[in-house]
Order: structure tokens, then sequence, then C-alpha cells
């Protein structure tokens, strides 16, 4: 009897302990599960499940281990941009378990919910089982759901920003860029080979080359569509006129461009509009998709044509079509033409057999001519800053020239050196390299980040360059300006993995992004000064003044081959090889 009574005791006397101890456990390990705040221990928390979490009665509470705090509300606690947590959550159990993803659907992703850590999960119950609540989009630096759409190869934004057409075989979808909801869905004759919008974003076309016919649609009046019909001569290329109101169609072979009115009577009827009025023909033009240039009011039309193995420039008003100026050029095979964005100058350039370009005045009259060396390969690229007050020329020389407006002359001359160092950079250059994150573990992809590298460093340089190519793989081949006219960036093409970003004021380097592989492409936002950057793998990379950074696309098997912005620079679209999204990076976030 003694012995059992002796063993209740003791029994009882664990109970207690073990509750006393687990009590004390609860309290020494609590957990809070606020965005990336420390809470002191003097913190008064009830913490059980099913209490209020985050500010309740002006007192910060948090919950037990084993628990987390979920706001409904999807704000982290966080109401608009305070930093005091405002919103009560409820403390529930963590699961235990979670479905395992679905890694193969097509209409969903891998990685498509934020977790209030900032990390995309691939479910709201991964969320919970991390420990956080559920947050919005943007939190995860890039706010978009990331729904991945498939496409034929064309996609492209609106100039208003409002709309986003692509194509699908021989249909064409019209989304609405804030919702991605499809506002029109039309079927054409055939598989679409080019989408173009008019400049007030109230029509699209559509060519089809094998058809040899564009169909015009429109986006408000879905009753409303014109086709037009080349026969024999056939489709290389069309385009819309300043006005929106004309289509200019390039036959096959440049046999010539005939201009189609899509008149005022037509418009909004859609009897009459199923034909649209011939007004003109153009002959010898030496391109389809180049060599033509509207002037920046919109009022006159260059255009390069080939006649008895010479160049000439045409000078069009594209208010009656008529000629008003014709003029031959002193280029042996001209390559591209561009007007100045104050309409004042027109800039010609020679094929990559010789460094020749020449400023012509609209007038016909020979305004200037440069040319840096001779006898062997010459221009690559050539672009014109915003402001119209410089030039700027990559060559096959590993070097972009500036020219100035007033004289002409040489302002610039940027050249791209292995090893990056002060002795060839005084200026002393940011270096902004990529490498991998080696602190992620268990991920499907290997995460990176970049690290701001001291000089000197050296780059990798491409071997074995084939010359017997028509466009050899070495010079200045991506060259841009920002919308500012501060920066311009720069890639040679021997350098592939590495973007010079020089500033204009100081004519020097300002920045280098060294990328782990390959840039394909590279474009600045048209309304802020930031420069988006793709590699062809899952992220997205955006330098700007403050900093560069590396954005993961939460989507499965996307790799970013190419992109656009928007206009507007609120979204960009990211293009795969059969796939697309659209992302809205924040500008606080870069």
């Amino acid at each position: 009897m003694r012995i059992f009574v002796i063993i209740s005791i003791l029994l009882f006397v664990l109970t207690l302990a073990s509750r006393y101890s687990t009590v004390i456990s609860y309290q020494r390990e609590r957990l809070p599960v606020y965005d990336n705040i420390i809470i002191s221990d003097d913190i008064m928390r009830d913490g059980d499940e099913g209490s209020a979490c985050g500010y309740v009665d002006n007192v910060l509470k948090g919950c037990f281990r084993g628990l987390f705090c979920h706001f409904y509300n999807q704000t982290c606690g966080v109401i608009g941009n305070s930093s005091k947590i405002s919103e009560v959550g409820v403390c529930e159990r963590i699961p235990l378990g979670c479905p395992v993803c679905n890694v193969t659907s097509s209409s969903t992703t891998n990685n498509d919910t934020c977790g209030c850590d900032g990390k995309w999960y691939c479910s709201s119950c991964h969320v919970y089982m991390a420990g956080w609540s559920e947050s919005t989009k943007d939190r995860c630096g890039i706010n978009s759901a990331f729904e991945v759409f498939k496409y034929s190869g064309i996609c492209k934004f609106s100039p208003n920003g409002k709309y986003l057409a692509n194509s699908a075989g021989y249909r064409l979808v019209i989304k609405d860029v804030e919702s991605l909801q499809v506002i029109r869905f039309y079927t054409c004759s055939d598989i679409i080979s080019q989408i173009e919008w008019s400049n007030d974003s109230e029509f699209v076309l559509c060519a089809q080359y094998k058809r040899a016919c564009v169909e015009v649609w429109s986006v408000n009046d879905s009753s409303w569509k014109c086709k037009i019909e080349e026969g024999p001569a056939g489709v290389s290329y069309a385009r819309f006129s300043p006005d929106s109101r004309h289509v200019l169609v390039t036959a096959d072979f440049q046999l010539r461009i005939t201009i189609w009115s899509l008149t005022a009577q037509n418009v909004g009827s859609s009897e009459a509009s199923e034909l649209a009025l011939n007004v003109a023909h153009i002959k010898h033009p030496k391109y389809s998709s180049k060599g033509l240039d509207f002037s920046p009011n919109g009022k006159y039309m260059a255009l390069v044509e080939r006649r008895d193995c010479k160049d000439y420039i045409s000078i069009i008003v594209t208010e009656t079509w008529e000629l008003v100026k014709h003029f031959p050029v002193r280029t042996k095979n001209l390559v591209d033409m561009k007007w100045s964005p104050d309409g004042r100058f027109l800039v010609v350039w020679d094929s990559n057999l010789e460094y020749s370009i020449t400023i012509y005045s609209p007038a016909g009259s020979e305004v200037a001519h440069y040319s840096a060396y001779s006898d062997m390969l010459g221009i690559k690229t050539v672009k014109w800053s915003p402001s119209g007050q410089l030039l700027s020329i990559g060559s096959f020389d590993q070097k972009a020239r500036i020219l100035n407006h007033l004289t002409w002359k040489l302002t610039a001359c940027y050249e791209h050196n292995s090893p990056l160092s002060i002795e060839n950079y005084p200026n002393n250059p940011v270096v902004f390299q990529e490498v991998e994150f080696t602190g992620v573990k268990n991920t499907a992809q290997s995460k990176t980040r970049y690290v701001i590298a001291e000089l000197p460093v050296s780059l990798k340089i491409l071997k074995n360059i084939d010359y017997k190519k028509s466009n050899p793989q070495e010079g200045v081949g991506l060259m841009d300006w920002s919308n500012d006219s501060r920066y311009l960036f720069t890639r040679n093409d021997s350098m592939p993995n590495v973007l010079w970003i020089w500033e204009t004021s100081k004519l020097s380097l300002c920045s280098v992004v060294v990328q782990m592989l390959p840039i394909r492409f590279a474009q600045w936002d048209p309304s802020h000064t930031r420069l988006a950057i793709c590699t062809g793998n899952g992220r997205i990379y955006i330098w700007s003044k403050e900093g560069c950074s590396c954005v993961d696309i939460p989507s499965v098997n996307f790799n970013v081959q190419t992109f656009k912005w928007n206009s507007d620079g609120g979204s960009m679209v990211l293009l795969d090889n059969n796939t697309f999204c659209v992302c809205y990076p924040s500008i606080d976030s870069c």
C-alpha cells in the first residue's frame, strides 16, 4: 500500500513539474512572427491559439512556438506605409504538412504566393508552415501574380500603355495591362506574322505574309475591321502612319510601298470598312522594315531608295503623300537612317565595310561627315540621345564615340578595356559583379546576388572569333541612352557578360555590371532612370543610381529571353520562347 501511495505522489509531482517546465519552455522560446521585427522579452504576450496578436490595445503581442500570427488582410500587420503595426491578427497553429506543389501545371506557377518574409512560396499552406502570414505580391519584389500566357512569337504594348496585344497562331488577343483580362479576341485569315499598333492606340494591324494581306482591327469597336490584300505583289512589312489613319504596306522584294487610307467615313462603319482606299505607290524602297522613318512631328517621311546602284533619300509630306525633296547621299551601301529627336537632321551610315556617317538637313544639304578610320570593319550601331544633342556610334574597334550637335566633332571616345583598373578608368567606376548566393540551400534553382568588386577586375573575353561571318561577335553591338540623356550603356560583343554604363556629364565610366551569363538584352525604363537586363535565365536584373538588384521570376522553367518596357515604365512584359508574363516593378524596390 505504501509503495502505491509513494508511486502516486511521484507521478503527481512529475506531472506538475512537466507542466511547469512546459510553461517555462514556452516562455523562453516564444517566437514572434512579425515582419522582420525583433520583440524583447519584456513584452507581454498571451500567445495561445485563437488569441489576438499584433498591436492589441497598444500592446504588442506574439504567439507561442508552433503558432503563427495570421493577418487576414495580407498586410503583415502594417497598414499603408507606416512602420507601426496596426492590424490585429490571430494566433493559429502552423500546419505540419502541405500538399506537394504541381510544378507541371501550365496555368499555375510553382512559386506564386508571397509571404510576409518577402519570399515566394508555392501555396498559402507553405507560407503558414514557414511561420509567416500571407502577403500581397509587391512585398516579394515584383507586384505580379506571374500568370504565364502562351503566345506565338509576337507581344506588344500599345503606345498609350493600356493594352497588350499578342499573337496566338491566327488569333489576335488584346489584354488590359492592369488586370490582364482579355478585352478583344479576333480571328485572322492566316497565321499572324506581324503586329503593329497605331499611334493613338485605337487600331492594331495584323500582317499575314503567307496570304499577302493585312487586317486592321479596332480596339473600341469590335464590329469594325479592314482587310488589305496585295495579291501577287505580296507583303513583307506593314506599318501605320503617324496620323493612325493610313497603312503603309511594303511588297515582296521591295517592289513598292502602297499607302492605304482608313478614311473618316470608313472608321466606325462596319459596311464601308471592309475596303481600304489606295492613296499612292512609292517605288524603289531599299528595305522592308528599315530605311523609313517619320519626323518627330509626323509631318514628313524620309525613305531610303536604291536606283541605278546608288542610294537616295526622298522626303514626303504625310498629309498629301507628295514628294517634296529627293537627293543622293554619299554612302556606298546605306544601312539605315534616323531623324534627330528635334527633327532638324537626318543621320545616315554606311555598311560595316566602311566607317562613314553623314548628317543631312531635310532640305538635302550635307551638314557634316565623320569617319574615324578606314580599311577596317566600321560602324555597328548608331543612337541619338533623347535630347538630340549627342550622337553615339558603336564600331567594330570596340569603342563608342560621341559626336555633339554643334560642331559634329568627336566629344568623347569610350574604350572597353580589360582589366578594369584605376589606370584605365581614373574615375573609379563601381563594379557590380553577380555571384552565386551560397547562403540559400534546398532551392529549386541557385540564387544570385550582386557584390561590389574592388579594382582591378579582369573581364572574360571571347576567343576564336569567327571573322568569316557577316557580323562577327566583336565591337559595340548593343547601346542606348537613358530617357534623360544622362547615361549611356554599351555592350562590347567580345565581352558579352559585361555591361558598361557611362555618365554624360563627366564623359566617363560610371558603373560596370558583370553577369554570370552573356547579356541577351538591356533596355532603359522610358520614364525613370533605371536599366533592366536579361541573360536568358529565370531572373531580371535592375540597375539604377542607387545600386543593382537581382529579381527572381517566380515561375517554373520560365527563362527571360527578351523583354519590353511599357511606355509609362510601370510594367514590362517578359518573353520566353513560347510564353510570356507581365510584371510591375515598383520604383521604391529599385
